[in-house]
């Protein structure tokens, strides 16, 4: 519609899938010239809709009118029972994050802890200690750590920052020793997008699982042991705050075939939506609906609190994830093996996929 110039027809707002959105960047509408959006406020959810601006142009918006986004926060779901069994009174575990000490180490210690593969043949009945896709395993990790995969320079313009950042490097390299030499981790799938086997932690047999918040109902309706929430860890203590990404949901767009007499009304009605959606339908869905019907106790009430405040987003994740994020992952992680330095001089993709996207945002 938009390369026919069809105004009639078309749509006028399109929800896209944000790692779809810079592939047809051309054909979307500047959400600043869009009278009446208040690009920045709260209710835009400026930490999403900020990564959609490039060179100035605000491609597409996230707003608090859809939970595309907000139900994709990944979180990390623990056993209660297991976790009682092999580590005693639960309120230590809560504690980890009150007193700063929820760190990756932290993760992998308590989850090798109760792995159990009497035949060592790892199969269906033996009992994990994380269960997840390798995509979300390992982003959630790299992210939760504070790793910035790409920025954007004062030109609003993305580059691979990457390769230059030493410290970054460091937490890679951390992450993968964490991962080798052990099977916190079970999985029978190549694919980076697989999930965990036969809903492990579902069947009680993982004491961890990776999930988004839209997954939390799913998971209340099919296992019959009590879960708890908590956060992503941190890196290390030192990390100032938790880091809790949201990816893989829908980001508003305005085509550019919608009429320049229409977008003043169509701004109107976006920016009283996401305004009064940031007042009712944020807390409906936070209050009413996770914390009364899927939270089964008052300390993951207070990590979902923590948890919606120190939501993210990364360029090289909800926009640049098949080029950025998951080559890192199938290359060094999947594999466990320490190419961490070959992968990221290798990845020049990055570079003239950047270039292209520039080049329909002029």
């Amino acid at each position: 519609l938009a390369m026919s110039g069809d105004s009639v027809t078309g749509p006028h707002i399109v929800m896209h899938y944000d790692k779809r959105v810079m592939n047809s960047a051309e054909y979307f509408v500047d959400w600043n010239d869009v009278p009446y959006v208040s690009i920045g406020e709260e209710y835009w959810n400026p930490g999403v809709s900020d990564l959609f601006n490039v060179r100035g142009k605000q491609v597409a918006l996230s707003g608090s009118f859809s939970l595309g986004m907000v139900s994709r926060t990944i979180v990390y779901l623990f056993n209660k029972e297991m976790c009682k069994n092999y580590y005693g009174d639960l309120s230590g575990i809560y504690k980890l994050v009150e007193n700063n000490e929820w760190t990756i180490d932290k993760l992998y210690e308590l989850s090798y802890g109760v792995v159990e593969n009497p035949d060592s043949l790892w199969d269906d009945t033996d009992q994990f200690g994380i269960s997840s896709s390798y995509k979300e395993l390992y982003t959630v990790l790299l992210v939760g750590s504070d790793v910035r995969m790409l920025e954007k320079d004062e030109e609003g313009i993305p580059f691979f920052s990457l390769p230059g950042d030493s410290y970054a490097i460091e937490k890679m390299q951390k992450i993968l020793q964490l991962c080798q030499d052990n099977d916190v981790h079970y999985t029978t799938s190549a694919d980076v997008h697989a999930p965990d086997p036969k809903k492990s932690f579902e069947n009680g047999r993982t004491l961890f699982a990776v999930r988004a918040l839209f997954d939390i109902p799913g998971v209340r309706e099919i296992m019959e042991q009590e879960f708890g929430i908590l956060p992503s860890p941190k890196y290390n203590s030192e990390q100032k705050e938790f880091r809790n990404i949201a990816w893989g949901g829908e980001v508003a767009c305005m085509m550019i075939t919608v009429k320049e007499e229409d977008r003043e009304n169509v701004g109107i009605l976006m920016e009283a939506l996401s305004f009064d959606s940031q007042q009712k339908l944020i807390p409906i869905y936070k209050d009413k609906l996770l914390k009364t019907r899927f939270a089964s106790d008052e300390d993951s009430r207070a990590m979902l609190d923590l948890i919606f405040n120190t939501t993210v987003s990364e360029l090289g994740v909800n926009v640049f994830e098949d080029i950025v994020s998951v080559p890192i992952i199938q290359a060094i992680y999947m594999p466990k093996k320490d190419v961490i330095s070959s992968t990221l001089e290798g990845m020049v993709s990055v570079y003239n996929e950047i270039d292209k996207v520039l080049q329909k945002i002029k």
